[in-house]
């Protein structure tokens, strides 16, 4: 009686955390990645590579694994991907021809996973894209004049309809930066979008951004002055108008904790201590309506877990 009821707990137990833990699938070395709209999606992000990317469902299944195809192009590495919620993805980077002439890109990718448009984009370095709740590809970086030169007064950032077309652009650099010295957008920052929202995170101005859902227009906020330091990991959107910030913190020269800031409408920052059972090397890669997925490398597993409070 006892071995059975041993093994029914067990059971249980068995269950209960299959609820929460997602069997880890094959992926090539080194890829980093993310989960947008019930997609996993991860890239080679290493330089002097053709790199490619692929695309999961919500239970791990193979979707799409290749190379980016740009044509003429000999090398290519990618800046960013992400998923729309009709199931559209989208891919920027940098394309090399055979006399090493580079040419920034956005490639478009059907719900079917076909490509169906490649945008070159020699005025603008595309280093983070995010879709919108609406649909909308927010594209975000440096903007370049004729002479390659950044430009003071450029935009950092612009918007597309889901077919390719340009609508707008905006974040003028001079609303991010006085200095002339200062380049928006060399680092890579952070992008997220909720239902309502997109944000943005800028680690060399240290700056928070919310947007509207396909609109220009933004307020913003000081990020918190450890993250000059240590800029945060990743950010996703846990509710309506909420964005939830992971960093790491030094607790000691050679110790790091996880820390979590939530981003609200207020707007303010509000900091959240991590549930004991994650650590350092558990990384937020995305969120549904009601649930936070963790990524861990070794041993390789996602788990969900229930909302940070």
């Amino acid at each position: 009686m006892m071995a059975m009821l041993k093994l029914f707990l067990l059971g249980i137990a068995t269950t209960l955390t299959a609820q929460h833990t997602i069997p880890t699938f094959p992926l090539p070395k080194g890829r980093i990645t993310t989960f947008q709209n019930g997609r996993f999606l991860s890239a080679d992000y290493s330089h002097g590579i053709h790199a490619g990317f692929s695309v999961h469902d919500a239970n791990g299944k193979q979707l799409f694994n290749d190379l980016v195809r740009i044509p003429n192009s000999t090398q290519v590495t990618i800046f960013s991907l992400t998923a729309s919620p009709a199931g559209d993805i989208a891919v920027s980077g940098m394309a090399w021809d055979e006399a090493q002439l580079t040419t920034p890109f956005l490639a478009l990718y059907s719900n079917t996973l076909s490509l169906s448009r490649i945008l070159r984009l020699p005025d603008f370095l595309p280093r983070t894209l995010i879709y919108s709740a609406s649909g909308h590809l927010y594209a975000f970086g440096p903007e370049r004049g004729s002479s390659g030169a950044w430009l003071a007064s450029g935009h950092c950032l612009r918007i597309f309809h889901s077919d390719g077309a340009e609508q707008k652009r905006g974040l003028p650099r001079t609303s991010l930066c006085e200095h002339a010295t200062c380049f928006p957008f060399e680092d890579i920052p952070l992008a997220a979008a909720g239902p309502h929202e997109v944000a943005l995170y800028i680690p060399e101005v240290n700056r928070l951004y919310r947007f509207p859902n396909g609109s220009t227009e933004f307020t913003s906020l000081a990020g918190l002055p450890v993250w000059h330091r240590r800029s945060p990991k990743d950010m996703v959107a846990s509710g309506p108008h909420t964005f939830l910030l992971q960093h790491t913190e030094q607790a000691s020269p050679t110790t790091g904790i996880t820390v979590f800031t939530a981003f609200d409408s207020a707007p303010s920052l509000r900091r959240l201590p991590a549930p004991a059972s994650l650590t350092t090397s558990h990384r937020l890669i995305g969120s549904d309506a009601s649930r936070l997925l963790f990524a861990r490398s070794s041993p390789r597993e996602f788990l969900w877990f229930p909302p940070i409070e």
